[in-house]
């Protein structure tokens, strides 16, 4: 559940609510995808939570990584708060630390250059507006 950083006490409280009932529906039988896919304000959404692979220091928040390496397969975690909101973990499988095949890797690496690019295309676009602007006061 989204509790963007800046939201207020009560908010945070309305997100760990609905976390904690979700929760507790995946205790009770559901299917962790279907909630994933009604729940989830992810982009993890649409591949019913998949959110891929967790490693140490793989670049997963450091509760939703400390949370994610301590489960087995199969097991869930109970509700992990982080800044950017409050996450429920399954781990589907576990493997030994090594190498990353390319293939596997391919989109993670896609999706951060990408944005990387986005974010260099925003700067120079807004660091060209600011030397084009004429800013005029009055008293």
């Amino acid at each position: 559940m989204n509790a963007a950083p800046g939201a207020s006490p009560a908010m945070r409280a309305d997100a760990r609510a609905k976390a904690e009932a979700i929760l507790a529906e995946l205790r009770s039988g559901k299917e962790f995808g279907e909630l994933a896919r009604l729940h989830s304000d992810g982009a993890e959404a649409k591949k019913g939570g998949d959110s891929g692979w967790v490693w140490a220091g793989g670049g997963a928040l450091p509760p939703v990584e400390r949370a994610a390496l301590a489960l087995q397969p199969g097991q869930t975690s109970d509700v992990v708060e982080s800044r950017r909101g409050f996450h429920i973990i399954k781990a589907t499988e576990r493997r030994p630390a090594g190498m990353i095949p390319f293939e596997e890797s391919r989109e993670r690496i896609v999706d951060k250059l990408t944005a990387e690019r986005r974010h260099d295309k925003v700067r120079a676009y807004v660091a060209s507006l600011r030397k084009s602007a004429r800013i005029e006061t009055t008293p």
